[in-house]
């Protein structure tokens, strides 16, 4: 029996970013929504250049935040899951 691999996030290479001052400002092209992220959405949204699995975004924000990945992990999920709600990012493998 095979292992099932973590799903990893990435970004949707059609969003156009830039990180200014620690905050970063991402464009959705098809709807033409602009977002605006936090230091901490920012690190999470720079580390999504690569294909990256919650535990391994906690861990960062965790290493950055002096804080335990655990305590972070389900921000970092919620995170996730509002970037995914508005095609932000997508799944891999």
């Amino acid at each position: 029996m095979s292992a099932v691999p973590p799903t990893r996030f990435r970004q949707e290479t059609r969003v156009a970013w830039r990180t200014i001052d620690g905050e970063s400002v991402l464009i959705d092209p098809t709807s033409g929504t602009v977002f605006v992220l936090n230091r901490v959405g920012s690190q999470v949204w720079a580390l999504l250049e690569e294909p990256r699995t919650v535990e391994e975004l906690a861990a960062s924000v965790g290493r950055t935040h002096d804080r335990a990945p655990a305590s972070v992990a389900d921000d970092v999920e919620t995170f996730l899951t509002d970037l995914a709600d508005r095609s932000l990012i997508e799944e891999t493998t």
